[in-house]
């Protein structure tokens, strides 16, 4: 589901995903909380994006904020020993939620724009359905970024 706005040197995009299975087939991506999941995949997911054109300059701001929902991922169950082992279980992931923001100014030559992705530095999470001590795999944190461009 969606919705979109734009006026006023302003557009908003709003969208809402629900994912559920009727079957899993192949054991990995089964979720024994949760029948209706897959490994990985957030259940519901919220979206927001929008482009804002800052006064009458050539300025532009981007900001977005992403939610997902239940997601969970596998885990390798550690025995008193310490050593890895069998049966793989699922932990559910916190919910997350991830804010970014960017700026551009743009000329008939060049375009400059800065941001930060994933301001509270939430972290991303690569769940995986792979029997691996190390899932779910960490992605990048907070990144704060820059570029030029030029035309000729």
């Amino acid at each position: 589901m969606k919705s979109e706005g734009s006026g006023g040197g302003a557009s908003i995009y709003l969208s809402y995903s629900y994912y559920q299975t009727l079957e899993t087939p192949i054991d990995y991506y089964r979720v024994a909380q949760d029948n209706n999941l897959h490994i990985g995949i957030p259940q519901h997911k919220i979206s927001f994006t929008a482009k804002f054109q800052i006064t009458e300059t050539q300025w532009k701001f981007h900001p977005s904020i992403i939610w997902y929902g239940k997601t969970y991922a596998n885990k390798i169950d550690q025995d008193a020993s310490g050593v890895f082992g069998f049966p793989l279980s699922t932990q559910r992931l916190k919910n997350r939620v991830y804010v970014s923001a960017s700026a551009y100014y743009t000329s008939s030559e060049w375009e400059v724009g800065f941001g930060i992705k994933d301001i509270f530095d939430e972290g991303t999470l690569y769940p995986q359905p792979f029997q691996d001590v190390s899932t779910p795999y960490p992605g990048p944190g907070r990144q704060i970024w820059g570029q030029l461009s030029v035309r000729w």
